[in-house]
């Protein structure tokens, strides 16, 4: 159940959510529109196909991948 608090934001899984949105564990979206900048930290980014393949991969240590899940470099 979500936790709303309107001086702090809407937590999901969080009693106490620390920013506007703050949700502990998945996200799962069909659209999601983010403003001028999207940060990560320590997270890695995976775009998949529609059969849940792998084809952008940006990993937390710097490596990107073009249709690979796995990129050494």
């Amino acid at each position: 159940m979500p936790f709303v608090n309107i001086l702090q934001g809407m937590g999901v899984g969080k009693p106490a959510p620390a920013s506007g949105l703050e949700v502990s564990g998945n996200l799962t979206a069909t659209n999601l529109n983010v403003g001028n900048i999207l940060t990560l930290r320590s997270a890695t980014m995976n775009v998949l196909d529609g059969s849940g393949a792998s084809t952008f991969l940006v990993t937390p240590y710097g490596r990107v991948g073009v249709g690979t899940s796995s990129p050494s470099s």
